[in-house]
């Protein structure tokens, strides 16, 4: 007949040959997800000040088949709101996944509802099925802090003499936020002194987890050589760090005192003198040296007329000048302008020369009784 009918039913029956108009409606139900973005950690304060991407992809597989029902990015700065994505559909699961963290040393994915069990994911994925009830998801960036350690070693024959410092060491570091690679401010400036005080030791505090460092050495306080044991370190929870190994080589002076002239055997008489004057170049500054155990030698007949200098740093130049001649006529000097090496003795010759005039005396008589 005309009449008309509604069947509701997954399915209808219609006869062939009549006129019958079908109407198919699909019935979709519908939910919603609360996007959240949460930051901690004791580094939050200081490092947390990037933006963060999270991206949300749902893919719905029902009997049409399978199909994304919603895709898109949303960008978070620290302290934005939570996003709610509605009209989602029931059933569909959806990925959410942050791309971009911020430079965090780690990241969770909690999800709740009241029709899902909570649950919470490390890394930056996590899959969440939509139902009827509100979906929550909560991404979390932990910024966690490490340390560097700095401790240094004063080895070689002059250490004890020559090592006492003060030192400076320069630390750099970088870290990647978001693909791009950034140079940090060190915290408490870059600097740090290594001084007897402190028993050779600095620490960096307050740096962000999975930096990478480097160290260089900015005063060696006059040390013959630097080595650092290594190159980098990253930033982790358990201690890392540097050993800053100054060497402090020296060699010795040593002077030999000759006479010659024919006067030497009635004037040489008593003890000559000599000194010894250095300078080494200290972080960069040409330095007058305070030569151990006072820059004077006396050369006297009870030593042979020989005396030496110990402990002078490897690459000091040196003077060694006769500030006692004992009236000597003359003197020379051999190989008294030098460089220092290490674990040699440079030997300095002062020679006298005393020489005895030859005269003559002629006496003339006048007056009245001069004959």
């Amino acid at each position: 007949g005309g009449g008309s009918s509604t069947i509701v039913s997954d399915e209808a029956v219609v006869t062939l040959g009549t006129s019958t108009t079908a109407e198919i409606e699909n019935d979709y139900t519908v939910g919603s997800l609360e996007l959240a973005k949460s930051v901690v950690g004791a580094g939050a304060d200081e490092w947390a000040d990037a933006p963060v991407e999270i991206d949300v992809t749902c893919e719905l597989d029902d009997s049409t088949g399978a199909r994304t029902v919603y895709s898109n990015t949303f960008t978070f700065a620290r302290g934005d709101e939570p996003v709610t994505i509605e009209n989602l559909a029931t059933g569909a699961v959806c990925t959410v996944t942050e791309t971009a963290t911020g430079g965090a040393s780690s990241t969770t994915v909690t999800t709740s509802g009241a029709s899902i069990d909570d649950s919470t994911v490390d890394g930056v994925t996590a899959d969440v099925t939509i139902g009827a009830e509100l979906v929550e998801v909560t991404v979390t960036n932990t910024f966690g802090l490490g340390e560097v350690e700095v401790e240094k070693v004063r080895d070689g024959a002059g250490a004890a003499t020559w090592g006492a410092g003060t030192f400076e060491v320069e630390l750099s570091c970088v870290r990647t936020v978001n693909g791009v690679e950034q140079q940090l401010d060190i915290p408490g400036g870059a600097l740090r002194e290594l001084t007897s005080e402190g028993a050779y030791r600095a620490t960096f505090e307050g740096l962000p987890l999975d930096a990478e460092c480097s160290l260089v050495e900015t005063s060696s306080a006059g040390a013959t050589s630097t080595s650092i044991d290594v190159d980098e370190v990253t930033v982790s929870a358990e201690p890392v760090g540097f050993v800053v190994t100054n060497t402090f080589d020296v060699g010795a002076v040593a002077v030999e005192k000759t006479f010659s002239g024919d006067g030497t055997g009635m004037f040489v008489r008593g003890s000559f003198e000599a000194s010894l004057a250095c300078t080494l170049p200290i972080d960069g500054i040409v330095t007058d040296l305070e030569i151990p155990d006072g820059a004077a030698r006396e050369l006297t007949e009870l030593n042979g007329y020989r005396a030496s200098w110990e402990q002078i740093p490897a690459g000091a130049d040196c003077t060694v000048t006769e500030t006692r001649t004992g009236g000597a006529t003359r003197t020379a000097a051999t190989e008294n302008e030098f460089v220092v090496v290490a674990d040699e003795i440079h030997t300095v010759g002062l020679e006298n020369t005393f020489l005895v005039a030859a005269f003559s005396v002629t006496k003339d008589v006048t007056g009245p009784f001069a004959s």
